[in-house]
């Protein structure tokens, strides 16, 4: 085996323990947020049974409400009012 081979093994070798150390850095608080969440829900488990209904009816109506705005083509006003943070000109 030539030293330039070694050398290319030794290089994926330290990509592919790079990658799973930052696969683990990104599942680590995922985990934790879905179980944290999950506890969370538990807590709260009875009110959202409770005012279900009511909240569906909610968010029905204010998403339909989103959607008659966009429709109706009044949504400059929710544009950024500085165009700096646009990645290319014109898409803003």
């Amino acid at each position: 085996m030539s030293p330039l081979a070694s050398g290319a093994n030794a290089a994926s070798a330290r990509e592919a323990l790079i990658l799973g150390l930052f696969g683990l850095g990104a599942a680590i608080p995922l985990v934790a947020a879905a179980y944290a969440s999950r506890a969370g829900f538990g807590r709260v488990r009875q009110w959202v049974l409770r005012h279900g209904e009511q909240s569906k009816k909610v968010f029905g109506a204010l998403l339909l409400l989103v959607g008659v705005v966009i429709w109706s083509g009044r949504t400059n006003g929710w544009k950024p009012r500085s165009t700096s943070a646009c990645p290319t000109p014109g898409c803003c």
